[in-house]
């Protein structure tokens, strides 16, 4: 068994909404990371009724274009996050040895539309009136 190779893959998509704004760091090394939190919402049926449960998850986004974007993303703005998990291990003062998983994002989107809110990329988008789609 020890011949058979397991593929690896560490996507994740995940949508949900912003618990705080998002904040920006300068590392030691002059790189920027944006750091921001998403609430994850996933409803399920239990003994016939309607649950939900709620999945907060940290989101780092190592990227040039996060600081430049930060102001466009809001607490409590609904986004879409592209990237990979992490696993992070630290130790307390007292020597306890603690992980987390969160998410390295390649990519953020915001899915705001006609708001203070929403991204450049959907500010400048603008829906064609219904009387000039009509060939006659």
């Amino acid at each position: 068994m020890s011949d058979v190779k397991t593929p690896q893959l560490n996507q994740v998509v995940i949508a949900g909404n912003c618990t705080r704004d998002p904040e920006s760091i300068t590392t030691k090394s002059g790189k920027t990371v944006v750091k921001l939190s998403i609430a994850n919402k996933r409803y399920y049926s239990k003994q016939g009724e309607m649950s939900e449960e709620i999945c907060f998850v940290d989101i780092d986004w190592w990227s040039e274009y996060a600081a430049k974007t930060i102001s466009t993303i809001r607490k409590g703005s609904p986004v879409v996050v592209v990237g990979n998990l992490k696993l992070n291990t630290w130790e307390t003062p007292s020597g306890d040895k603690r992980s987390k998983l969160s998410v390295n994002a390649h990519k953020v989107e915001s899915l705001c539309w006609g708001n203070d809110q929403s991204s450049e990329s959907a500010k400048n988008i603008t829906m064609p009136k219904l009387e000039d789609d009509i060939p006659f």
